[in-house]
């Protein structure tokens, strides 16, 4: 009887310390984390959705102005059966132009000018005569060349709606980049730059 009770006393001294040392799972443990409250969290989305909705520069960059300029920019970008491509050395600094129609329509119109200081890109999206997108990339060879690893050119895309300009985007944060200033004179300059692009090759036929 005595072996008995000795026996019984060990197992269960074993089970007791067992029992303490049982780790806690993973499960366990995030169950101890309660869940945030969902009606609390979607109060939170939606007042976030409110303060950007009242927000007219998130209304004019994000709105459904720019869903009409993206589809037809898509269409064209998609390499299209161009009908005829006129390449055509400028008058401007060792440019060059090249216009893309598709039937008798002018189209698209991309630029490259070299300089001793900057290289140049631009593209210039064109529906009924009038500039819907620009696209414009820029080099600075000199910046380029003191800090080649980190360096980025310049890329600013551009939409037009009604042949005004309307959104800049640019992967360099700029100084007054979003003033009615900065974005009239922008507007003018490209617009002066196309319709002298078009006035060149109306001079080569």
């Amino acid at each position: 009887m005595r072996t008995i009770l000795i026996i019984f006393t060990f197992l269960t001294l074993t089970s007791c310390r067992d029992s303490h040392q049982k780790p806690v799972s993973k499960n366990d443990r995030f169950e101890l984390i309660p869940e945030p409250d969902k009606d609390l969290r979607e109060a939170y989305e939606q007042q976030q959705k409110s303060k950007l909705a009242a927000d007219t520069t998130y209304q004019e960059f994000m709105g459904e102005t720019l869903i009409p300029i993206r589809k037809k920019l898509k269409r064209l970008s998609n390499k299209p059966g161009w009908t005829v491509i006129n390449k055509i050395k400028t008058e401007r600094n060792n440019g060059i132009a090249e216009y893309y129609y598709l039937k008798d329509e002018l189209k698209k119109v991309r630029f490259l000018q070299n300089t001793d200081s900057t290289d140049k890109f631009a593209e210039y999206y064109i529906d009924n005569d009038s500039l819907f997108f620009v696209f414009e990339r820029q080099t600075d060879k000199n910046a380029l060349k003191n800090d080649h690893e980190h360096y980025k050119p310049s890329e600013d895309s551009l939409f037009f709606n009604g042949g005004t300009l309307i959104r800049i985007k640019s992967n360099i944060d700029r100084e007054g980049l979003f003033t009615e200033a900065y974005r009239k004179e922008k507007q003018t300059r490209l617009i002066a730059e196309f319709e002298s692009l078009k006035e060149q090759l109306k001079n080569q036929k």
